[in-house]
């Protein structure tokens, strides 16, 4: 009787295991998945790329900075926020067996591709994608996987999770055009096409320096007073735009602005990396066809961008001196 009772005792248990490994084995065990999708440690990310409805961007550490599609910085706090939200990724619960299904498929139509290499382990690949017309959930399911996942991050109340997977060039690049102390400019020139005889040179000289030249061509060279010069230069640490120009929306007033910019700033840092920036007046058009100039903001391209850039006039304006500013104490 005792025998029968211990064989009885260990068919349950090889029961319990066969069924324990046939569920994990057709959905994946939880625990195994919750960890499969964060990165705990970010410091060991190379790239970041996120794809999805025919956009797609690559984020790629460069040394200590990232930079978007091999280029331009990356916004710090835009990127510090996609590093957090990797590194606190947690599965909530299976996607429920009514709807499985469904989820997948959404996955695969409408879903963002998101592939992360890094210094050392497997790429991480998976497909995420918000649900909000059932349930307002955030669902993610890995590359070589069948099984969708409600995701949730901690410390974040909001339930959609891939809008921070942006795919949005433009949300990645850094809004920062100058950032430089006066000891990383080599050369400053302001194109002043209102009047060419307020375009002047700065340049630094062998010596180390800095001359200015005033006109066109850059022809007899001076000294500039040494406490505005130095009161000019740190204006260049930080100067940001506000936003894309396209972005603007204002149902009352029309923005219109030159074919030709008003100033043209060109900085060259002393490693080499040259910033072009052309300004453009803004006017207003109002209902009634009225046409004045917006005193309050400034029109951009920078380098060789596409797109226009809207800057407070506030921001850059101390830029924009006179040449007599640099003569007179």
């Amino acid at each position: 009787m005792g025998k029968y009772r211990i064989s009885l005792l260990l068919l349950a248990v090889l029961v319990a295991v066969s069924a324990y490994l046939l569920l994990a084995k057709r959905s994946g065990t939880y625990s195994r998945s919750a960890v499969e999708f964060a990165v705990k440690d970010t410091s060991q990310i190379l790239s970041v790329e996120i794809s999805g409805r025919g956009e797609g961007v690559i984020l790629v550490r460069d040394r200590h900075v990232w930079r978007v599609n091999g280029s331009t910085p990356v916004r710090k706090d835009h990127m510090s926020g996609l590093l957090v939200m990797l590194s606190r990724l947690e599965v909530n619960s299976p996607a429920s067996r009514a709807r499985s299904e469904e989820i997948r498929k959404q996955l695969q139509v409408a879903g963002k591709q998101v592939s992360i290499t890094r210094v050392r382990g497997p790429v991480k690949e998976y497909t995420v994608f918000h649900d909000a017309l059932e349930g307002d959930a955030t669902y993610m399911m890995l590359e070589e996987s069948d099984t969708p996942f409600r995701m949730g991050v901690r410390g974040y109340n909001r339930r959609n999770l891939a809008e921070l997977y942006v795919t949005d060039e433009r949300f990645w690049r850094d809004n920062v055009i100058f950032q430089y102390l006066p000891e990383q400019i080599e050369y400053i020139s302001l194109q002043n096409n209102l009047d060419r005889a307020k375009t002047y040179h700065l340049a630094r000289n062998k010596a180390g320096d800095f001359k200015m030249s005033t006109g066109t061509v850059p022809a007899d060279w001076f000294s500039p007073v040494e406490e505005k010069l130095h009161q000019f230069l740190g204006y260049f640490y930080l100067v940001k735009f506000e936003a894309y120009a396209d972005l603007r929306q204002n149902t009352e007033n029309f923005y219109e602005y030159n074919d030709e910019p008003d100033y043209v700033v060109e900085v060259n840092s002393t490693t080499g990396i040259k910033t072009v920036l052309r300004l453009f007046p803004v006017f207003i058009v109002d209902p009634a066809g009225n046409n004045k100039m917006d005193l309050n903001v400034l029109y951009a391209k920078i380098d060789d961008w596409e797109e226009m850039v809207v800057l407070k006039y506030l921001e850059i304006d101390p830029l924009l001196k006179d040449p007599r500013y640099f003569q007179s104490k």
